[in-house]
């Protein structure tokens, strides 16, 4: 099914007009350790706002790329060499 060999975030609103609850695919977030699925009840289409009104997706997604970036250069999955810093 996926062969996903480096970290994978997958973020959706349960409620999301163009991906609703019934369309999420949850089995392979079981299978696959470097697979993350983030669910909430709401945030439609990439509207995730917190109570100040700020987009707290972007800090979620930042926190995990960078997370991310770091697990792969200790475990030489990824070479980052040819990516602008």
């Amino acid at each position: 099914m996926w062969n996903i060999q480096i970290p994978c975030l997958c973020l959706s609103a349960l409620e999301d007009p163009v991906i609703p609850r019934r369309m999420i695919e949850y089995e392979p977030f079981t299978e696959y350790e470097h697979a993350l699925l983030v669910t909430t009840e709401h945030g439609g289409h990439c509207g995730f706002l917190d109570h100040r009104w700020a987009h707290w997706a972007d800090e979620l997604t930042l926190d995990f790329l960078l997370n991310a970036k770091e697990f792969c250069e200790k475990t030489n999955r990824f070479n980052w060499s040819g990516v602008h810093k």
